[in-house]
């Protein structure tokens, strides 16, 4: 979030500009389709953000992108879980076993970046 004269967020989204070469913009370019970001401007924006030492190899990029999808994946398994103990209809045991094997093809794809 933006904040107006420094003090209370404002919600309103502002640009800024990056002027990369040619060939620094097709990096960009590949890097953020390669790791499943869906624009440059998503890439850039949590990279930029993000706690901590930048990860130096797109393998290591990509196994720390997975294990952000399977994070995702859990609190959707979490959510299912709490809505069919209170008694909703709405999620059947097929939803949880749906998302409990896309967690394992998650997984099975970080083993392989481990491995390859």
């Amino acid at each position: 979030m933006t904040r107006n004269n420094g003090s209370k967020p404002t919600g309103k989204r502002k640009n800024i500009s990056v002027r990369p070469k040619p060939d620094e913009l097709e990096q960009l370019h590949e890097r953020a389709a390669s790791f499943g970001y869906k624009s440059v401007s998503q890439y850039l924006i949590e990279r930029g953000l993000r706690d901590g030492a930048m990860i130096q190899t797109p393998e290591r990029e990509r196994v720390e992108r997975l294990l952000f999808e399977v994070r995702k994946i859990g609190v959707n398994i979490n959510q299912i879980a709490h809505q069919m103990n209170a008694g909703y209809q709405g999620y059947s045991q097929q939803h949880l076993d749906r998302a409990m094997r896309e967690v394992q093809r998650v997984m099975k794809e970080i083993v392989q970046e481990f491995k390859g």
